[in-house]
């Protein structure tokens, strides 16, 4: 979900906000709440809504708030955009032994990898891999195992890494 926008009831609205709060997806996802009064502002607040306008609303008031759940919402989804790649990787649980794989995909703040042998990866993982370029450049990174597919996949939230490594992987 890229955002949120609706008119209910106090409860209602509280309700709705745990539950996109809670969930994996959305837990960062930009909410906009249209409130009665200052009064409900910081409950509100409390349960997870990031730009609050109060009744009466003007379009000034209303546009600003909107604008800045765009810039919200565009940070989310270069979050979880992902680039299609097809790179020779390195991964395992000690640097001195990884276990070649596929590179697939990459996003802002990860990359899923399709290992080549049946590899148990729990917790953190050291990844080696050439960034292509007119003059490639070694990344070596370590990231957290995310998600794994009985298939051979596994996603790594990349979480260690030099200040040049990040500079380079976000170019």
């Amino acid at each position: 979900m890229e955002s949120f926008l609706t008119a209910m009831t106090w409860l209602a609205l509280r309700e709705v906000l745990t539950k996109i709060r809670t969930g994996p997806s959305n837990r960062l996802s930009p909410v906009i709440a249209i409130l009665n009064g200052m009064t409900e502002l910081r409950a509100i607040q409390n349960c997870g809504a990031n730009f609050n306008v109060c009744k009466p609303v003007s379009s000034g008031t209303i546009k600003a708030q909107l604008n800045q759940a765009l810039d919200a919402m565009q940070r989310e989804h270069r979050r979880y955009f992902r680039y299609t790649v097809s790179l020779p990787l390195f991964v395992g649980a000690e640097k001195d032994d990884l276990t070649a794989a596929r590179l697939i995909n990459v996003s802002a703040e990860g990359l899923a990898v399709r290992l080549s042998r049946s590899l148990k990866l729990e917790g953190t993982a050291s990844l080696r891999f050439d960034l292509p370029s007119i003059e490639p450049y070694r990344m070596e990174a370590k990231g957290e195992v995310a998600w794994e597919y009985a298939e051979g996949q596994i996603g790594i939230k990349l979480s260690h890494m030099s200040e040049e490594a990040r500079r380079r992987y976000g170019e």
